[in-house]
């Protein structure tokens, strides 16, 4: 299920920017309900201009979803949701994180000195 924000009429720049949803699920790579191809087709259908895909521990949507947006003329923007178990006040965390180059420095450190 897709879930959105309404975005400030003073954050719309050249195209109508009306809901922004920065955490989203596929089938793909993730627990979500639908392929990346047709999370983007629903994000055009419900006037998403700004969205982000967050699979679980997976990159793998990213190209795709990187292609599809910038043809259906919506912004994007890289991320993950990353399965990290730790107790905070008696509750389970989940971070997400929204720049893929964050994961891709994580990474290459790992490779180089993991």
């Amino acid at each position: 299920m897709l879930q959105y924000l309404k975005i400030p009429a003073v954050l719309r720049r050249e195209r109508e920017l009306n809901e922004i949803d920065l955490h989203i699920h596929t089938s793909t790579g993730s627990d979500g309900a639908l392929p990346v191809e047709e999370v983007i087709k629903e994000a055009k259908k419900r006037n998403i201009g700004f969205m982000a895909i967050t699979d679980h521990d997976s990159l793998v949507a990213q190209e795709k979803a990187i292609a599809l947006t910038k043809e259906y003329g919506i912004g994007y923007i890289t991320g993950v949701e990353l399965n990290v178990t730790f107790q905070f006040q008696n509750k389970a965390v989940s971070l997400d994180f929204l720049d893929i180059t964050l994961i891709s420095t994580i990474n290459r450190c790992w490779i180089n000195y993991g």
